[in-house]
């Protein structure tokens, strides 16, 4: 009976991830496009019809075909490409909560939406404390020995 489940469990875990893969590689390289045509000024979203968006369609689908290609090398070390790829995300994080709390405490923007004091002192111990905790990480990624 039990080794029913585990193969059930398994193939439902088997298409989480490829269902998180994908969504992943499509999040991302629209997230890249839509940076790049907004850097460029090229119209950038899928509202547009490619002829109307030439370069945010090419980007994106280089960006798709980099992605994919990465993951065909023979011998890849995919785990490790995981971490790093991680490892930047969280080192990036902070520098974007920075830049979200500047723009919350700017009155002209915000209005009465502006942070008050005791929202900025939680914004900022989460965003040490997400500094803290993503540097503890990069360091167990980079030098897993360290841990051990």
């Amino acid at each position: 009976m039990m080794m029913g489940i585990n193969k059930y469990v398994g193939a439902f875990l088997a298409i989480g991830l490829f269902d998180a893969g994908l969504l992943g590689a499509i999040c991302i390289s629209l997230a890249s496009s839509w940076a790049f045509g907004e850097v460029f000024g090229w119209a950038h979203s899928l509202n547009s019809k490619v002829k109307e968006a030439p370069w945010f369609y090419v980007f994106y689908f280089i960006t798709l075909l980099g992605a994919g290609a990465v993951v065909m090398i023979p011998g890849a070390p995919l785990v490790l490409i995981t971490l790093f790829v991680q490892v930047i995300a969280v080192t990036l994080l902070p520098a974007a909560l920075v830049f979200l709390i500047l723009l919350l405490n700017d009155r002209n923007l915000m209005g009465k939406y502006t942070n008050t004091s005791w929202q900025n002192f939680w914004s900022f111990t989460i965003v040490i404390l997400i500094i803290i905790l993503s540097t503890l990480y990069a360091i167990s990624a980079l030098f897993p020995e360290l841990f051990k």
